[in-house]
This record gives C-alpha cells, structure tokens and sequence, in this order.
C-alpha cells in the first residue's frame, strides 16, 4: 500500500527506508509490471535509507568497509502482464528484471533524454549484493474479485498456486536466509536492537 495516492511520499519513503535498512531481504511486491515510477520510489526511499546509515551514530556502531549497504532485493510481480518472452516464476522473472536494468541502460546510454533513467538503473544495482525477480499469475477470479474468498487454495487458479508454492520454497531456502548485515558486519540481536532505536530517533528527527 505505498506510493499511493492517499498518503504523503514521505511516509511511504520513511517506511519503505526502515524495511531496507532493518531486511536482509527485501521483496517489494508490484502488479502488473514494473514502472519508470516504481524504480524511481525505490532509488529514493533507499537513498533516505542510506542517508541513515551515514549519521555518527550509526558509524560510531559499524565501520564502513566498501560493500554495498543493502543485501538481498526481490521485484514480486503479481497479477504479471505477458509481454516479450518472459516465463512465469524464477527464472522468467530474473529475465525481465535483467533486461529492465541492463537493456534498457543500452537504450539510456544512447539519449541525453534517458540520462536519468539510467542513473536510476545505476543506482539500484550499486546498492543492493543482489537483485532478483520473481513472476506471479492472477490467482483467478475466486481469489481477486469475490468478496466472500476466505483464504482457501483450493478455489484458486491451479498455476498460481504452483507458482506461489515455488516462491514460498525459493525464498525460504536455507542457502537464501541471510543474517543481517551493516557495513559487511553480522549483526547480534544486540546489535539489531541498538540499530533500531538509532534508526528510530533518527526518523523522528526529520
């Protein structure tokens, strides 16, 4: 629900900020398909994100030590649109995500009209240790527009529980659950505690 038409930009970027920095997997969950938009709320709330993690209180927790600040980034496209060759789940998904970052920096880098988007693109490959995307069908008329749907998959569209099943694995895979890291450092749950609250009164404090 942020980035909506209803509440401020900053609140959406202010939550969407914490989540970068307190996740050591960040999955952010879009329908349809990926838009220049939704690429530029990602630059900007992880940009408020990491000017967070350059206050003195947190480099007096953490040294830098030059690796990228945030780890492990999911584009979750539900309802996914079909468009050029991209197959449903994993790897289609790693395809489309590719070929928006990467392809379309081809196109960027041969127009001053497109200087930004490409900075855009820059940008989010320089901040997370990886980016992946997953592709997601329409559950099916009974899981979207029925207002008495309770939750069961048995009414819900055979492929989207397939693919849904392959996501849950997929990202709850132990080679995938990551300790949270800063500044390449491993966080204790002491640690983690102390980040939060600096991170809080940092929020707090405009």
């Amino acid at each position: 629900g942020l980035f909506d038409n209803n509440s401020p930009t900053e609140d959406s970027m202010r939550i969407f900020a914490l989540n970068a920095l307190l996740s050591s997997f960040l999955i952010y969950n879009l329908g349809g398909l990926v838009t220049e938009n939704e690429l530029e709320y990602l630059q900007m709330a992880t940009s408020y994100a990491q000017y967070a993690n350059q206050l003195d209180d947190v480099k007096k927790l953490q040294e830098g030590t030059g690796e990228k600040p945030f780890q492990d980034f999911l584009f979750l496209v539900r309802d996914f649109e079909h468009v050029g060759d991209f197959s449903l789940g994993l790897e289609g998904g790693k395809k489309y995500i590719n070929e928006l970052l990467m392809t379309n920096n081809k196109h960027a880098a041969n127009s001053s009209v497109h200087e930004s988007l490409l900075q855009v693109r820059r940008y989010i490959d320089a901040t997370f240790e990886s980016i992946n995307g997953f592709l997601m069908p329409a559950p099916g008329k009974n899981g979207t527009t029925n207002k008495n749907y309770d939750g069961r998959w048995s009414v819900l569209d055979e492929d989207f529980v397939e693919y849904l099943k392959e996501a849950i694995e997929w990202i709850f895979a132990p080679k995938n659950l990551k300790v949270k890291k800063i500044f390449g450092q491993e966080l204790t749950s002491n640690d983690f505690h102390d980040y939060i609250k600096v991170y809080c009164q940092a929020f707090k404090s405009n």
